[in-house]
């Protein structure tokens, strides 16, 4: 097969991948760098399995310190302050939202992160295509592989984490 038969047949075989779980996402790419080596999709496809596999690393880590915070913070909130539990509503009034903090690529590969808001333990790894963007109205943390290694950047509200062309990353 010519590169450019490889890649659609790649790509024919990459349709609606999104909607499938981790695991099947996984498979499928393993199966695109088998049959389809040459092609271009199978070259994104290696980066992104390498990525999920450093990200798979850090989670057993980040769930052990995630775990003994957990167990900190009950100790402090059940055993030593011993509060009285209540509900309440609240409304958000018109004008009064902050801005949303933003992740944009603008860079021609997909990329995958991990976030981290404030009490919540790492969460992803997300695919971020070239071209799309995720919003979100909290302070987070946002982490992910470059070329110097992993980068951990934090975000607050209104910034965006915009990742280009030439690889290099500018939060505005």
């Amino acid at each position: 097969m010519t590169p450019q038969e490889q890649e659609e047949a790649a790509q024919e075989l990459l349709k609606g991948v999104e909607k499938l779980v981790l695991s099947q996402q996984k498979r499928i790419a393993s199966k695109v760098i088998r049959l389809y080596p040459q092609s271009e999709s199978a070259k994104i496809a290696r980066l992104l399995l390498e990525e999920y596999k450093r990200f798979g690393q850090l989670t057993e880590d980040q769930e052990k310190i995630q775990a003994e915070w957990m167990n900190q913070v009950r100790n402090h909130w059940f055993v030593e302050r011993n509060p009285v539990h209540n509900s309440c509503f609240f409304t958000i009034l018109e004008g009064t939202q902050t801005p949303a903090t933003k992740i944009v690529n603008r860079s021609k590969t997909p990329i995958l992160y991990e976030l981290k808001g404030p009490s919540m333990p790492w969460t992803g790894p997300y695919r971020l295509r070239a071209g799309e963007s995720h919003e979100f109205h909290y302070t987070a943390q946002v982490r992910f592989f470059h070329d110097d290694g992993l980068v951990i950047k934090t975000l607050h509200h209104g910034q965006v984490l915009q990742l280009n062309n030439q690889d290099s990353l500018h939060i505005k």
